[in-house]
């Protein structure tokens, strides 16, 4: 029997790779999320709530690499890898569009959950009492 072998870029090997791990983000987080929003208990944790922020950040910034490696691979399967494109044609892209909305997500709620943090240990009494609009404006 005749075997035949496909031989796959780097480049694309990288794309498939970032696609797995982007599905294994997506899918982690979703069941994360699920856990937490799906019992009474733990939406009601604050700590919680800056999880699944987190999770959403996370999420949302995966969906944008995996539409990035999708139109890559497009790219390179219609041999436009190395092509020129005006900015706008770039910036207009849903995946780009996303990417750069999620980006910043990434940093942004990290420094939500060190403030909490640090208002928990500063002021305890206060973290205590304070309810679920003290943690919905650190996330906003």
């Amino acid at each position: 029997s005749t075997r035949v072998f496909m031989t796959m870029t780097g480049f694309a090997m990288n794309m498939y790779l970032y696609l797995a791990e982007g599905l294994i983000v997506c899918i982690s987080n979703g069941i994360l999320t699920l856990c937490i929003v799906g019992s009474r208990h733990n939406r009601k944790r604050r700590e919680f709530l800056l999880i699944v922020a987190q999770g959403v950040a996370d999420t949302m910034y995966a969906v944008a690499f995996m539409l990035i490696a999708i139109h890559r691979l497009r790219l390179e399967a219609s041999a436009m890898l190395n092509a020129t494109f005006a900015r706008w044609d770039c910036a207009s892209h849903p995946a780009l569009f996303l990417h750069d909305i999620a980006t910043p997500l990434l940093g942004l709620v990290p420094m939500a959950m060190s403030i909490n943090f640090l208002v928990c240990s500063t002021i305890p009494l206060w973290y205590m009492t304070a309810g679920h609009t003290y943690t919905t404006s650190l996330i906003a």
